[in-house]
């Protein structure tokens, strides 16, 4: 009897972790798949990814089920509530730009990773081992084990710990067992589905490929040699990035390597120097073709311009490219390499997914012998593929003093130079700019390009009229394929001065009045086009000389003004909160490294600030009367920023804002603390009358109003500190 209860309590252990999986994992993806994406979004994201998504139903990834759920029939908008655990997990891995465990989305990731993705993955090894034992039983000691650690992957992505202790204890009636029992079912018919449909898929490939090698006979049996441009001899500052690209081809063995960066920043001279680095190594007699994909915009383009790098015998291509490498593949017994650099077009092309592809078959069918090389401003990622990003950013400054040397036709004007480092500044340590700027130098005087720089950058930053290879360009080609909403973001963002937080993001995206998709994706899709950079997490910047070009196109000149103002009422509300810190119980030093960390935000913001009182610009009289309503105490802002911002700085403000504050718009209390604070800076730079003429009118207006300073008992203390000072004088 004792061992039928046994069994008895195994089955029912496997039937309650599937059900941990199923109704905890479901609802924990759920959540985390609509915070990327919330309800009134979906549809426009589902329709935006329509070609991929297309992609995977014919694969039979995405079942006829889940694409009704999808895209539903009946013309309603799809709703993530019929979305199942397995098509929540597909979404997340696809659409969601997320970039994955260190380890991939197939493969159980390493303990130490407690990311957002890995847990991701976690849900879906579990439910793939469910699969697998729930019909044999799971033992009390098992039982505890996964479901801790199932427990611990769930409340990591949002699920309530009452929520699973409840699913623990609560009883398993019939219905709930026959539930469970047929969702997991469904998910091993929909397994072994996908293995049929894989096998089949195999045995086609086979079999079109043995058709082509037949009509091709022996002509791809030939020898690869190395196809390679001329190769640049100087190059300053990217050996770092060099290596690392030919160590994770070499050495490292992976599908590909995506080489990113933003405009102008020198892609296509890394590949350069990475082809012939991987062909001179002899050690790993690595074949390197070069092949370049400016302007191709289909996978057929792309396959063609691949086949006249690998193979002499082809005057014309082949009616069928793509099969054609494929079956070149197959024969390759060496390691070879494609560079395929300016790969933008293909990659925001409708051709994206295939293209992709074509790469993973590639590499599948040579047995790991075929690698990629792939240079663009825009990331991309494939499940299917070990990827490895390669991202450039500015040169160091004695770097970009290097280039900016080497561009100098008259060999004895470097000698002459004395201004490389505010040339170099003005270049941003863009390669491409620093190219042009050193080739005018025997045109220009250093002073006169300064300015010239100084005024109109990117109308200087031209090699020739034809504008073929400018600044400009480049950074327009990134900016023409970006969506409406990502445009006017962008533009927006362009009011910082420099770095910026998530939040400042956030704040100044929704003013985006045609903006349906959250901030968070904006930002990410802008990053991977590398047109936004990251430099440190929740942190981004935009380059200097986008910046230029953004604030040149008359047609968003309005977004630009917006966004300034958007910036300005983000960080001049935010004093209150930093002077709340600043005056709470131990969160003062907390207050000060908030404003270090966006110090030259918060001081850009408010010179401009000072500049709008000064003009007696009507937004900035109503951000700072804002200000003024938002705190009980104004000293607490005021002295907040005197201990942040330098003397000078501080002055010039509280002596701006002074003529909006004191008057009878405001209450007395804060008339009489802004007194006091002008009485003090006029005292410590020993202007005594003017000291005495503010603390008199201090004392005037709280004689004037004893209710005012009843209710607001620090305002008293604040007044009586600084008449007993003047008293002492």
């Amino acid at each position: 009897m004792s061992a039928v209860l046994e069994a008895s309590e195994e089955k029912t252990n496997g039937t309650r972790l599937a059900r941990l999986v199923i109704d905890g994992g479901t609802h924990a993806l759920r959540t985390f798949f609509c915070s990327i994406y919330p309800s009134n979004t979906l549809q426009t994201v589902l329709s935006k990814n329509l070609p991929k998504l297309k992609t995977l139903k014919l694969r039979r990834v995405i079942f006829d089920s889940q694409w009704e759920a999808l895209f539903p029939s009946s013309g309603l908008p799809p709703d993530a509530k019929r979305f199942d655990i397995t098509l929540l997990h597909l979404l997340l891995r696809e659409i969601c730009y997320l970039a994955g465990p260190a380890t991939g989305w197939n493969d159980l990731p390493i303990d130490s990773d407690v990311s957002s993705d890995a847990n991701i993955v976690r849900i879906k090894r579990y439910r793939n081992e469910l699969c697998h034992s729930i019909s044999t039983g799971i033992t009390n000691a098992e039982f505890k084990d996964k479901w801790d650690k199932i427990s611990i992957t769930l409340v990591a992505l949002g699920l309530d710990q009452k929520e699973i202790d409840r699913l623990k204890t609560e009883p398993i009636d019939h219905d709930t067992e026959h539930r469970v029992k047929a969702e997991v079912k469904q998910w091993t018919l929909d397994f072994e589905t996908q293995m049929y449909n894989l096998e089949q898929e195999v045995k086609q490939m086979k079999t079109e490929m043995s058709k082509i090698q037949e009509s091709f006979g022996e002509t791809n049996t030939e020898e690869v040699l190395n196809r390679l441009p001329d190769e640049v001899l100087e190059v300053f500052g990217r050996s770092e990035e060099i290596i690392q690209v030919i160590k994770a081809i070499q050495i490292e063995r992976v599908a590909a390597v995506v080489i990113t960066g933003g405009p102008g920043f020198g892609k296509s001279t890394v590949a350069n120097k990475v082809a012939h680095g991987l062909a001179a190594n002899q050690q790993y007699k690595t074949k390197a073709l070069f092949c370049s994909l400016r302007a191709k915009t289909t996978v057929n383009d792309v396959a063609t311009a691949m086949i006249l790098s690998c193979n002499k015998n082809h005057s014309q291509p082949p009616d069928n490219p793509q099969h054609w490498l494929l079956n070149w593949s197959k024969q390759q017994t060496e390691n070879v390499t494609f560079v395929l650099d300016n790969a933008d077009n293909v990659l925001e092309s409708s051709e994206r997914p295939q293209f992709i592809s074509i790469l993973r078959d590639m590499r599948i069918l040579s047995t790991q012998n075929v690698s990629f090389v792939v240079t663009s401003r825009r990331v991309f990622k494939a499940s299917s593929l070990k990827i490895t990003e390669v991202r450039l950013k500015p040169l160091l400054p004695e770097d970009s003093k290097e280039v900016l040397i080497s561009q100098v036709k008259d060999h004895t004007s470097p000698k002459t130079l004395s201004k490389t480092t505010e040339l170099v500044e003005l270049c941003g340590c863009v390669p491409l700019a620093l190219c042009i700027v050193g080739s005018l130098l025997t045109d220009y005087k250093e002073d006169e390009l300064i300015a010239s720089l100084g005024q109109r950058p990117l109308e200087v930053l031209r090699e020739d009229e034809s504008d073929d290879n400018s600044v400009e360009k480049a950074i327009k080609t990134s900016f023409d394929v970006l969506s409406k909403s990502e445009k006017e973001a962008l533009v927006l963002m362009s009011a910082f001065p420099g770095s910026f937080s998530s939040e400042a993001a956030k704040a100044i995206i929704t003013q985006c009045k045609k903006c349906t998709t959250q901030p968070i994706p904006i930002l990410r899709s802008l990053k991977n086009r590398s047109l936004l950079e990251q430099p440190a997490s929740h942190r981004y910047q935009i380059h200097p000389l986008i910046q230029a070009f953004l604030k040149q196109i008359d047609e968003y000149n309005h977004l630009v003004h917006r966004g300034i103002k958007v910036a300005c009422t983000y960080f001049i509300s935010r004093l209150t909160d930093g002077g709340n810190l600043y005056w709470s119980k131990d969160t003062c030093r907390e207050s000060l490294q908030c404003f270090n960390e966006d110090r030259h935000n918060f001081e850009y913001f408010l010179k401009l600030c000072s500049f709008g009182l000064m003009k007696k610009d009507p937004d900035t009289v109503t951000i700072m009367e804002n200000l003024v309503m938002k705190v009980s105490q104004i000293s607490s802002i005021y002295l907040y920023l005197e201990m942040c911002l330098l003397p000078n700085v501080y002055v010039e403000f509280l002596q701006l804002s002074s003529d909006l504050l004191i008057s009878n718009k405001q209450p007395a209390s804060k008339q009489v603390e802004l007194l006091c604070l002008l009485g003090h800076e006029s005292r410590r730079a020993g202007n005594f009358n003017k000291y005495k003429e503010f603390q008199e009118k201090a004392i005037e207006v709280h004689s004037q109003n004893p209710e005012d300073f009843d209710r607001e008992k620090v305002s008293e203390a604040f007044f009586h500190n600084n008449f007993a000072r003047y008293l002492g004088d």
